[in-house]
Order: structure tokens, then C-alpha cells, then sequence
């Protein structure tokens, strides 16, 4: 392996081990209601970096529910990070 594509894997996992990191320090999901009815309405967007290389891995994190696009969205490979959870 490359080490420009070694590089590259490594910041993938650095990204979505920060993505995880800062999850699992969000409020439990029944701290908004004592049923937990409220918490579980409320769905939590990545809105970092998302692209085509690390859409599929941020659409495997279970306490992802979906992306904000961005700059992304502008981009051919846009398809891609569409089709990522299918």
C-alpha cells in the first residue's frame, strides 16, 4: 500500500473515531422525556467532510442518521454518497 493511500485511510478512521468519540459523549437518549419518546424523534446529521471516500463508513456509525452535504453535493461522484446507505 501507498503511503499517500495509508495517509489517507488513516485520516478516514481519525475522522470517524472523532465522529464516534463525540457521540458517545452526547446526553442519553432518555434524558428528554422520562418515556424517551422525545429522543428518539430527534435525529443527528454528520455535517463534517462528506464525500464519496468516507460516506459509507459515516453511514455505518449507528448513532449517525444521516449526512449534511455540502461542497460534496457538487460533485459527480455525489451518486455515491447518495447510494451510501443502500
Amino acid at each position: 500500500m501507498s503511503r499517500v493511500r495509508r495517509r489517507h485511510i488513516d485520516r478516514l478512521e481519525q475522522k470517524i473515531n472523532n465522529v464516534r468519540r463525540l457521540h458517545s459523549n452526547s446526553p442519553p437518549k432518555n434524558l428528554s422525556s422520562p418515556t424517551g419518546e422525545v429522543s428518539e424523534k430527534v435525529r443527528i446529521l454528520y455535517g463534517g467532510s462528506v464525500t464519496a471516500d468516507n460516506c459509507r463508513a459515516l453511514a455505518a456509525c449507528p448513532d449517525i442518521d444521516g449526512s449534511l452535504v455540502g461542497g460534496a453535493s457538487l460533485k459527480p461522484d455525489f451518486v455515491k454518497i447518495i447510494n451510501a446507505t443502500q
